[in-house]
């Protein structure tokens, strides 16, 4: 009976150490949701929605993550500058009012701290412009650092993760290859894109919150990155008429700072109308003789999200997606 026993004890300890072997092999359970698309979309409330309707989802914003590190870093070499434009600047429009110079003033403030926050402002970018001083790769390489660690604590905590993503790459992605990661893109046609701008930027100066401001400039450039195959051989997403896409042109130039005045003052990264026109000349030298363009994802993802309206409702689009991820999980 004893040298049963053993034999039996001996045969339940290899099973287990096979069964432990076989639970280090698999794959965590977390996911990752690397989320793209065009800017001015709508990506970060449509992220919130996923984690507040979600289980056990965080988010990792990169635009929250470059707000950070460019403060960090500003306040660190120029703590005296720093402190007085925080004095009569709200915290959410700290960084607009230091990188961009577009300035929201607390209520409060007066005509001599105004005078103290243009100083102190003139000075930060007067030094920033002298060689050697937050060189550009530098910054970029601690934002990209930040945001990486953020998600390692955010799955090291157990969490899935949802990345409103620009900053990093595919090579990036490669860092969390161990997880199930979804790769997603979120598109809207140009001219509801350009409807979607214009009433944020009104959303902007009726709140004076100038987190969520953006230019033409940067959804051209999303628009950019879709006119070539990026993605190999994927279909393509949509396409837009010669005839369509010089209308949303025009409708873009007729918004621009020097010639709304509503939107005088939103003048950082953003075209003049003669750069608006260099461009047209370029998308059409694309066009050539053919009565549009086709439009194709910049990278291969698992997930397309088309946005059909400016105002569909992000609880409805993340219900969806979180479908998508969960049946991809399980595929």
């Amino acid at each position: 009976m004893k040298q049963s026993k053993l034999i039996f004890s001996a045969f339940a300890s290899i099973m287990i150490c096979n069964l432990n072997a076989m639970q280090t092999d698999k794959k965590p359970l977390q996911k990752i949701v690397f989320f793209r698309g065009m800017s001015t979309l709508g990506k970060g409330e449509l992220c919130r929605e996923i984690v507040r309707q979600g289980s056990g989802w965080q988010l990792v914003n990169d635009d929250d993550c470059t707000m950070e590190v460019e403060l960090a870093m500003c306040q660190k070499q120029f703590p005296e500058e720093y402190a007085t434009i925080a004095q009569s600047i709200a915290p959410e429009n700290l960084f607009h009012a230091i990188k961009r110079i577009e300035v929201f003033y607390k209520p409060e403030t007066s005509e001599e701290q105004k005078r103290a926050v243009r100083a102190a402002i003139a000075r930060i970018r007067f030094i920033n412009n002298k060689p050697g001083i937050y060189q550009k790769e530098e910054r970029h390489r601690e934002i990209k650092n930040l945001i990486k660690d953020r998600i390692h604590a955010a799955l090291k905590n157990n969490y899935h993760v949802v990345n409103d993503s620009w900053v990093l790459t595919q090579a990036d992605f490669a860092e969390f290859a161990q997880y199930d990661i979804i790769r997603t893109y979120y598109y809207i046609p140009l001219d509801l894109l350009i409807t979607s701008l214009i009433n944020t930027n009104r959303e902007t100066l009726k709140t004076h919150n100038l987190k969520n401001r953006r230019s033409f400039w940067h959804i051209l450039n999303s628009f950019d990155r879709l006119l070539s195959k990026g993605g190999g051989e994927q279909k393509p997403l949509d396409s837009i008429s010669r005839e369509n896409f010089l209308e949303a042109l025009a409708r873009i130039e007729k918004n621009l700072p020097k010639t709304a005045p509503e939107f005088r003052q939103f003048t950082h990264q953003e075209m003049t109308t003669q750069e608006l026109d260099e461009r047209r000349k370029k998308y059409l030298a694309n066009i050539g003789t053919n009565k549009g363009m086709h439009l194709y994802p910049d990278l291969s993802y698992d997930i397309i999200i088309k946005k059909t309206s400016p105002s569909d409702d992000p609880g409805i689009q993340a219900q969806k997606l979180l479908k998508h991820v969960e049946a991809k999980a399980h595929s």
